[in-house]
This record gives C-alpha cells, structure tokens and sequence, in this order.
C-alpha cells in the first residue's frame, strides 16, 4: 500500500494526469484498508478490485454492467473456494466501490 501511495505522490510531483493518480492512489487505500482491517476480517481485495473497476467505468453502462457481473463472479468464486466468507467478501465489495465512488469524485471536480 506504501509504494502505491508514494508513487501516487510522485506523479503528482510529477504533474501526471489526475486520473491516473487517483487509480493509484485508490489502489493502495483499497490494500491499506485490507491490512488495517485483517485482525477482524480477511478483506477480498480480488473482489474490492472488482468492484472499484467497475465504478471507474461509470458511467458506461454496459461496461459497467459487464464488470459488476464480473465482481459477482469473483465474489461468489472467493466464496465457493473457500478462501473468504460472506463478511470478507462484503467488506471488499464496500471497499472497492468507496474507492470507486471517490474517483468519480475526483474525476468530476
């Protein structure tokens, strides 16, 4: 999560374009809210990616259809696996579309 957060600080720096720092910006809370959170909860990030994928296409609304499906797809996955339970795929999703509706934030300032 810190290299993706010092990187985005170095775009900044940098002068890269907003978009592409929010991504990576967002991209390393969505792993630092896994590590704060993993005392109490293993977080999916596959499914917090997910899902911040498919805000980031908003509004496009068959992209943004095709990859909630995909996000659905990952979480029932994560869970059939067994590598989460309901509470950690939950937790990822929330996540992954909080990042998501940041960038939108920050995209339309």
């Amino acid at each position: 999560s810190w290299v993706l957060l010092g990187l985005a600080a170095i775009l900044v720096v940098a002068g890269a374009d907003r978009g592409v720092v929010a991504v990576i910006a967002l991209s390393g809370m969505i792993v630092l809210v896994g590590h704060v959170l993993r005392s109490r909860l293993k977080t999916s990030l596959h499914v917090a990616f997910a899902m911040f994928a498919a805000c980031i296409v908003w509004p496009q609304a068959m992209a943004f259809a095709g990859l909630l499906a995909a996000a659905l797809v990952v979480a029932w996955s994560r869970l059939i696996l067994h590598r989460h339970r309901m509470p950690d795929v939950l937790a990822g999703a929330v996540t992954g579309a909080a990042c998501g509706v940041a960038f939108q934030l920050v995209m339309n300032m």
